[in-house]
């Protein structure tokens, strides 16, 4: 080892012990600090009136009147993603729809359910609050391009014709 080396070595170490020594210091003034912190936070002034703390709501009833929640519940039941059911409520008790309404949102549903590419596979179907607060049922769809109506002896014949042409 060299005259060098062994000086940078004890430079070092010494540097060491001074940066311990601060580092101590520190924390405990930290620790002062800390002290005198919760003294002064955990007791309140005793002339402060005190806040009671408020009631805990149970969960919401339901937010819509019967006659909408016959009409929702008519919706739900055609509706294929089941999910957020409190959420697709509240979207419901903003549309606030009469009969022809419901009728015409129920109406849609099936044709998103056979034109609407989202509505093939569940993941991909938009939740019901969503479908309903973006008016999902004024929604177009081209049927006559996105589906064909076929009799029961048509399509077994286009099955068959299909079949074949694969082979």
């Amino acid at each position: 080892m060299k005259v060098a080396d062994s000086t940078i070595i004890e430079v070092t170490l010494g540097n060491a012990e001074k940066m311990k020594a601060d580092c101590l210091e520190l924390a405990a003034l930290f620790t002062r600090a800390a002290e005198i912190l919760s003294e002064h936070t955990h007791s309140a002034p005793k002339d402060l009136p005190q806040t009671p703390e408020k009631p805990r709501r149970p969960g919401k009833a339901s937010v819509l009147t019967e006659e909408q929640e016959a009409r929702f519940a008519r919706f739900w039941a055609v509706y294929p993603r089941k999910e957020s059911k409190p959420d697709a409520r509240e979207a419901w008790k903003k549309i606030n729809p009469d009969d022809a309404l419901t009728n015409k949102i129920i109406e849609a549903v099936k044709s998103a359910k056979l034109c609407d590419s989202r509505f093939r596979e569940l993941r991909f179907t938009p939740h019901p609050a969503t479908w309903l607060n973006n008016a999902g049922w004024e929604n177009e769809y081209d049927t006559a391009n996105n589906m064909k109506s076929y009799d029961s002896d048509e399509f077994f014949e286009a099955a068959l014709k299909h079949g074949r042409e694969q082979n």
